[in-house]
């Protein structure tokens, strides 16, 4: 995909803006958004897997960056909610960009699954878009087609592409029309994160009141 440059007079601030959705609250665009836009930045303490487990279920909302390491990202980023038919996603492995044009009013989204890796956690899916997967989980069990989609928009996390990415790049290149999203044209805003809890296989789910094959399965509630 072809990224163009944010225009210099726009800050975050003029991108976006917080409201009520059905998960809770969600950022929603304040102006039309170019393809390739940088959106936000998902900002926040880093924490280890046993560190953000400390933080329970109720107070940690993490983005997973590396092979046991996440950011425990704090507002506005925490509020980008999860679609499985998303119109932005995360490059650089923070920088949330628009895949596509986002009409003002439209709620900004990304796919959870492009971060996740732990094997730890599963999410109940309300996305209600025609390619809902029902459930969130993570990025290896997505469909064959569609990881190489998301590899060859660039948008899956580098700790992703090293664990078992070769193959993906290699079946993207014969088959995407898309270019992976070019870092160097885009501009550096600040902001965080989306709502990505994971973990714990003995952790009861405080939505559903259920375990699944040893993962916490939750619902896409956004604080």
């Amino acid at each position: 995909m072809a990224s163009s440059p944010h225009p210099k007079s726009s800050a975050p601030s003029e991108l976006f803006y917080v409201d009520k959705s059905s998960l809770g609250r969600g950022l929603y665009a304040r102006q039309v958004i170019e393809p390739g836009w940088m959106i936000l930045e998902f900002v926040g303490p880093h924490v280890d897997f046993n560190g953000a487990m400390e933080k329970g279920e109720t107070q940690c909302n993490v983005l997973q960056v590396d092979e046991n390491l996440y950011i425990d990202i704090v507002e506005p980023g925490v509020l980008v909610n999860h679609s499985c038919q998303p119109n932005a996603g995360i490059v650089d492995s923070r920088r949330l960009v628009a895949l596509q044009r986002i009409e003002p009013g439209s709620q900004i989204t990304f796919d959870y699954s492009c971060t996740m890796g732990d094997s730890q956690w599963t999410m109940d899916c309300r996305c209600g878009t025609a390619l809902c997967r029902g459930v969130v989980r993570d990025f290896e069990e997505l469909p064959a087609h569609r990881q190489q989609h998301y590899v060859s928009l660039g948008i899956v996390q580098s700790y992703l592409m090293r664990r078992n990415g070769s193959k993906l790049v290699h079946a993207s290149s014969h088959r995407s029309t898309h270019r992976p999203i070019d870092s160097s044209q885009r501009t550096q805003p600040s902001a965080r994160r989306p709502g990505q809890l994971r973990r714990a296989a003995d952790t009861w789910s405080r939505q559903t009141g259920r375990f699944e094959n040893g993962k916490r399965d939750r619902q896409n509630v956004a604080s």
